[in-house]
């Protein structure tokens, strides 16, 4: 999901090539004009500017290494005005486009999973469509026994990059180019399996958690500064 300048609610929906439209005041949920269809949406994204990225991916091809998998940028219209599928060598850029956000210098940054035990990487792109980063986790954290597989991801005031990931209890923090530069283990303050992520106000973040096993899933919401 993703929040509009107007308080609304976009979602993606599995299955659907339309963005759903849930209205901030009446709870009313209806067609968005944003639609990618023959593919279906996965990642959605609100820039600064009211531009929306969505991921798309051709139905039924997931990790298959066939269709399309790609980022479209729509103004509020939906009208695309962007798209990214292909690298300067005509390689798929993406393999799926799970989670986005964007920095306030224009670039895209996108969990982009690999395969169905999402492990994944963050690709970052610059609005030419080149990449500017790749980022595969740190060696501090990751490893083959412990891949790096990001599931959040948001961008700070300040314009860094948090991203979630989830099965090492871990956020770790790159610039708006993609280049990490610190990492924080939330198991040493109790938040374990971090998932989603959501800023709310200045110097507020809110961690959705995952959990494996019948204790509820937590919420947190917490204070940072410095990022």
């Amino acid at each position: 999901m993703a929040v509009t300048s107007s308080n609304n609610s976009l979602l993606s929906v599995v299955g659907d090539p339309r963005l759903k439209l849930l209205n901030g005041s009446t709870r009313q949920i209806s067609d968005s004009k944003y639609n990618v269809a023959p593919l279906w949406t996965c990642g959605i994204h609100v820039t600064r500017d009211q531009k929306v990225v969505v991921g798309a991916v051709t139905t039924g091809t997931l990790f298959m290494g066939t269709g399309s998998q790609m980022v479209i940028v729509m103004d509020e219209k939906g009208i695309r005005v962007k798209q990214y599928e292909l690298d300067n060598n005509k390689k798929p850029l993406f393999t799926f486009p799970y989670r986005i956000t964007s920095t306030g210098d224009g670039n895209i940054c996108v969990v982009d999973v690999l395969d169905s035990s999402y492990r994944g990487r963050v690709v970052v792109l610059g609005q030419a469509g080149n990449i500017v980063q790749i980022y595969n986790g740190h060696h501090d954290v990751n490893s083959p026994e412990k891949p790096f597989r990001p599931s959040g991801i948001v961008t700070t005031p300040a314009n860094n990059i948090v991203v979630a990931d989830c099965d090492n209890h871990t956020l770790h923090i790159l610039s708006c180019a993609g280049a990490v530069f610190i990492y924080i283990m939330t198991d040493d303050v109790g938040i374990r399996f971090p998932y989603s992520l959501a800023l709310s106000g200045q110097g507020h973040l809110y961690i959705g958690c995952a959990t494996t096993d019948s204790v509820k899933a937590k919420l947190y919401q917490v204070q940072y500064s410095g990022l």
